[in-house]
C-alpha cells in the first residue's frame, strides 16, 4: 500500500517501474479488446445517423477567425518578440524556483491559482516539485496566450470575442489535470486500482459513444424520478393545448392569498427547475407561504411545431394560460413570474396587453434572469454570426427543430471546466459514475427547439438586438416597446450568470417606470436563482435608489447575506390580496396529476 501523504504517495508510485509497466500493458490490451467489441455495436447507430449534429466550433468559422488573428499579429512583430522574451524569462525563473523546491526550500508560485479554480485543490500541486512545475508552466503558457490576445485591439468586436472564446477553450483543454499521466489524483487511482479506473473510464466513453451522446454524462439520470424524487409538489394539470400544460399546485395552508400567481418558465428547459428536490423547491416554499401557484409546462417540440414563432409562444402559449387562470380563478388581474426566456415572453405579453388596453389584467410582474439588452449577452454571442446562423438554419430546416443535445452543448461550453472537463476527468479518467444531483438532472433533461422560433430568436434578439428597440419586433399586430409597460415590476438577476448576464437584465429596470425593485444575487443562472432561505447560502445586493447604469447601481448597493426569496415575498405581499379560505383542486377540473405528461417527453 502506498504511503498516504501526497508527496510520498506519488514518489512511491513512480518508483514501482515493473508494476507500472504491468498496469499499462493491462490497460492497453483490455481497451483494445473493448474497441473491437464496441465497433459492431456502434455501426447501427452510425448507419442510422442521417447527418452530423450542429458543430459549435465550425471549422470554417474557426479558420477564418484565426486567419484574421494571424494577419493582425503580423503587424506587431516587435510586441510579440517582447512577449516571447518575457515568457522565456518566466520559464527560466520557474526552473530556478523548482531547483530550490527540490533542495527542500520553501518557494512561492510565480502565478497564483485563482481562488475559484477547483482543478488544483490537491495540495500536491504545491508540495511536489514535479507537479508544481507542471502547474506553473501551464499557468505561464496560459498567461502568454492571454497576452498575445491582448495585442489584437484592432480586430472587429465579433472576431475578437470569438477568438477570446476559442483561446479560453484551448487554455482549459491543455490543463495538466486533463491527462492521466499529469493528474495526481488519476495517477494515484490508477496505481491503487491496478488500472481498473482507466478500463472502466474507457467503457464509460465507449458507452456514451455507442449511445450517440453529444454531451458527457453529468449525473445519474436513472437515480432521480420525476414525481418521486423531484417535481414532487402535489398538483393537477388543469389546462392543455398543443404548446403547454398548465399545472395548479395544491394548497398546504388553511388560508391563501386571494390573488394567484402564474409562472412562465423558459421554453428552452423543462419547468421543474422551480420544483427540484423538496428542500430546493421554490414551488413548495411559495405554496407553504400561502400563494396559489400555476406554472406552464412547455411541450417538447417536434416536427409538428416547426413553424411556431415568438408570437405563437406569447399568444397561444403564455396568453392562453394567462386567460385561463383569470377565468378559472375568477380574478380580473393576477400576478406573473417570468424566468429567463419566459421573462422575454412576459415582457412581450405585458406590452401586447398594454397596446390592447388590458395592461391592468396583470397586477404585478416578477422578471427573473430575463435578458433585455442582448448586446450584453456575453459568450453566447460567439455562437451568433451570419455565417453560423445560416448553417444552423439549414440544419434545422431539414428536421423542423434543433436537437436537444446541441442546445445543451452550447450552454455547457460556456462553463467548460465545471460542466465538461470535471466530468471528463470523473467519468473517463477516474472511472467513476457521476453522483445524482437534482440541478444537474434538470440541466441534462434537455428539450428540442422549434425550428422557426429558434432561428428567429437568435437572429432578432442576439444578432440584431431588437427586443430593446421600440418596435423592433412584433407580437401579432403589436410592435413591442418595453418603455410602454406600466405594470409594477420586481427584477432579479444573478452576478455569475453565464446564460443571462446581469448587465443584460439590468436595463429593464431603467426602462420601466413600475420597476421598483432590482435585486442581484450571487452565484449563477440556476444556483443563484433557486437558493432556498433555509440553506443560508450566497448573498444578494439591493439598492433603494435607481441608477442609470449597472455599474452605478452596484457601486452604491448594499450586500446582504442569504437568499433573495424573502425580499421578493415582502414585495409580493403588496399585490397578493387578502387571505382567504384555501380549497383543494376539484377532480372535475383535473386533466391528470402533476408534473403532467409533457414534461416526461424525451
Amino acid at each position: 500500500m502506498i504511503d498516504k501523504s501526497n508527496k510520498t504517495n506519488l514518489s512511491a508510485a513512480f518508483g514501482y517501474a515493473k508494476e507500472w509497466q504491468d498496469i499499462w500493458m493491462n490497460v492497453l490490451e483490455t481497451n483494445r479488446a473493448l474497441v473491437r467489441e464496441s465497433v459492431e455495436a456502434m455501426l447501427p447507430h452510425l448507419r442510422q445517423t442521417e447527418e452530423h449534429p450542429v458543430t459549435i466550433f465550425d471549422p470554417q468559422i474557426v479558420i477564418k477567425t484565426l486567419n484574421k488573428a494571424v494577419a493582425e499579429l503580423s503587424k506587431k512583430p516587435q510586441s510579440i518578440k517582447e512577449l516571447q522574451t518575457e515568457h522565456f524569462k518566466g520559464v527560466l525563473k520557474l526552473m530556478e524556483t523548482v531547483t530550490q523546491h527540490l533542495q527542500g526550500q520553501e518557494v512561492k508560485p510565480l502565478i497564483d491559482v485563482e481562488t475559484r479554480d477547483k482543478r488544483f485543490k490537491n495540495p500536491i500541486w504545491k508540495d511536489h516539485p514535479a507537479f508544481f512545475f507542471m502547474q506553473q508552466l501551464y499557468l505561464l503558457n496560459a498567461r502568454l496566450l492571454k497576452e498575445v490576445l491582448s495585442q489584437m485591439e484592432e480586430l472587429d468586436p465579433q472576431t475578437s470575442q470569438k477568438l477570446a472564446f476559442y483561446t479560453k477553450h484551448l487554455i482549459d483543454a491543455m490543463s495538466p489535470t486533463n491527462f492521466p499521466l499529469t493528474n495526481p489524483d488519476v495517477i494515484r487511482q490508477t496505481f491503487e486500482t491496478k488500472g481498473e479506473n482507466l478500463i472502466q473510464g474507457f467503457k464509460n466513453f465507449l458507452s456514451d459513444s455507442v449511445n450517440g451522446q453529444l454531451n458527457i454524462k453529468m449525473t445519474d439520470m436513472e437515480a432521480l424520478k420525476l414525481g418521486v424524487d423531484i417535481a414532487t409538489s402535489p398538483g393537477k394539470v388543469v389546462f392543455r393545448n398543443e404548446l403547454l400544460e398548465l399545472i395548479q399546485y395544491s394548497p398546504t395552508t388553511a388560508k391563501v392569498h386571494s390573488v394567484p400567481i402564474l409562472i412562465i418558465p423558459p421554453w428552452i428547459n423543462k419547468f421543474y427547475v422551480f420544483d427540484l428536490k423538496p428542500e430546493n423547491s421554490f414551488i413548495r416554499w411559495a405554496v407553504d407561504k400561502g400563494y396559489t401557484l400555476f406554472i406552464i409546462s412547455w411541450v417538447n417540440p417536434d416536427k409538428r411545431h416547426s413553424g411556431k414563432t415568438l408570437t405563437d409562444y406569447t399568444l397561444q402559449g403564455a396568453k392562453e394560460a394567462f386567460d385561463f387562470v383569470r377565468q378559472y380563478t375568477n380574478h380580473k388581474s393576477i400576478n406573473m413570474i417570468g424566468y429567463c426566456t419566459g421573462g422575454v415572453l412576459l415582457n412581450c405579453l405585458m406590452t401586447y396587453l398594454k397596446a390592447k388596453g388590458k395592461d391592468k389584467e396583470i397586477k404585478s410582474a416578477t422578471l427573473i434572469a430575463a435578458p433585455t439588452d442582448f448586446r450584453e449577452a456575453g459568450d453566447l454571442l460567439v455562437y451568433v454570426c451570419e455565417a453560423q446562423l445560416k448553417k444552423l438554419e439549414s440544419h434545422i430546416k431539414k428536421k423542423g427543430y434543433l436537437d436537444a443535445g446541441s442546445m445543451m452543448q452550447s450552454f455547457n461550453l460556456l462553463r467548460a471546466n465545471d460542466l465538461i472537463w470535471s466530468f471528463y476527468i470523473n467519468n473517463y479518467l477516474m472511472g467513476k459514475e457521476p453522483i445524482p444531483f437534482d440541478m444537474l438532472h434538470w440541466n441534462s433533461d434537455a428539450v428540442r427547439m422549434p425550428g422557426k422560433m429558434h432561428s428567429d430568436f437568435l437572429r432578432k434578439m442576439y444578432l440584431e438586438n431588437r427586443l430593446i428597440q421600440p418596435g423592433g419586433i412584433k407580437i401579432g399586430d403589436v410592435p413591442i416597446d418595453l418603455t410602454t409597460i406600466t405594470t409594477p415590476m420586481f427584477i432579479m438577476a444573478a452576478a455569475d450568470d453565464h446564460i443571462a448576464p446581469w448587465r443584460a437584465v439590468f436595463p429593464l429596470s431603467t426602462m420601466v417606470k413600475g420597476a421598483t425593485e432590482f435585486v442581484l444575487s450571487s452565484s449563477g443562472h440556476v444556483a443563484g436563482v433557486f437558493n432556498h432561505p433555509e440553506k443560508h447560502k450566497y448573498n444578494y445586493w439591493k439598492n433603494g435608489q435607481k441608477a442609470e447604469t449597472a455599474d452605478e447601481w452596484l457601486a452604491s448597493a448594499e450586500k446582504v447575506s442569504g437568499s433573495w426569496w424573502p425580499v421578493w415575498q415582502e414585495w409580493m405581499e403588496k399585490f397578493s390580496g387578502k387571505m382567504v379560505e384555501a380549497h383543494p383542486i376539484s377532480d372535475k377540473n383535473s386533466l391528470g396529476e402533476a408534473p403532467g405528461t409533457y414534461v416526461v417527453a424525451k
